[in-house]
């Protein structure tokens, strides 16, 4: 019976891991390659596409490979929002205290 206990943790916890938005793949339509989510939202960011156009192009992809037609913006910000002005120029401002602080530390070396 413990086997049948430890078969069933382990089915709970890869279920929960599927549900845990952070383990989301999605392929990407350049090159067809799974990725995770996340690195794929980095990945347009780096590229100059905006948060908006991102979850945008996220919400058009089907669904079986990876998209979500209720794909929330929040989840792209709360990506991209430690990124600098110059990691991702379209922020508007940037992130001028983390802007100085990185210009401090590089001063103390």
């Amino acid at each position: 019976m413990a086997k049948d206990d430890k078969k069933s943790d382990a089915a709970a916890a890869e279920a929960e891991k599927k549900a845990d938005s952070r383990f989301r793949m999605i392929v990407n339509p350049d090159n067809g390659k799974e990725t995770k989510r996340k690195d794929f939202i980095l990945l347009r960011a780096e590229q100059g596409k905006s948060r908006a156009e991102i979850t945008q192009e996220i919400r058009s992809i089907p669904k079986e490979k990876g998209g979500d037609p209720d794909f929330r913006y929040q989840i792209v910000f709360q990506t991209t929002k430690s990124l600098t002005k110059e990691q991702y120029p379209k922020l508007r401002g940037g992130h001028p205290k983390k802007a100085e602080a990185s210009a401090d530390d590089k001063k103390a070396t």
